[in-house]
């Protein structure tokens, strides 16, 4: 059986700290969120791109180490639609460049009407609310799509 976990719940830093992590704890296979789990030398966030993908996917390909789900999340239904705009872009890129890690799956969540407190509101469970984010989801699976990625 082979076990894996949330980087950002084993340790935040560069890929080579990360790596030696894994290595120490045993555990070959990720969820991996940039942003929350990859630090630059210098300790500042490392932000998805093709150019971080590709690198980090390298790295972990040569320690045997699978990213199993990327973490691009975002709240769907935030109130600041510019900022959910940005998100969705963000999320495609990771749809775009997953292959870069090997990695077939990029994950989100469902997200809150209490904008950056994703607790319960209950505006969460109504019909507005489900017709919003699917509308959101339906515009990424089209892309995932394109790149024959699963969401």
């Amino acid at each position: 059986m082979k076990i894996g976990i949330r980087c950002h719940d084993l340790c935040q830093g560069t890929i080579d700290e990360i790596i030696v992590k894994c290595k120490e704890y045993g555990f070959e296979n990720l969820q991996l969120v940039f942003k929350k789990a990859l630090k630059d030398k210098d300790g500042n966030p490392i932000l998805f791109d093709k150019n971080s993908a590709f690198e980090v996917g390298k790295k972990l390909k040569e320690a045997n180490i699978n990213v199993s789900m990327l973490g691009a999340y975002f709240n769907p239904v935030h109130s600041n639609k510019e900022l959910v705009r940005s998100n969705v872009e963000y999320f495609k890129e990771h749809l775009k460049y997953a292959s870069l890690l090997d990695c077939k799956y990029v994950g989100t969540e469902t997200g809150s009407y209490n904008d950056d407190k994703w607790t319960y509101n209950p505006k969460n469970q109504t019909e507005v609310g489900y017709q919003e984010s699917i509308a959101i989801f339906k515009e990424l699976v089209k892309y995932a799509e394109e790149y024959s990625i699963s969401l």
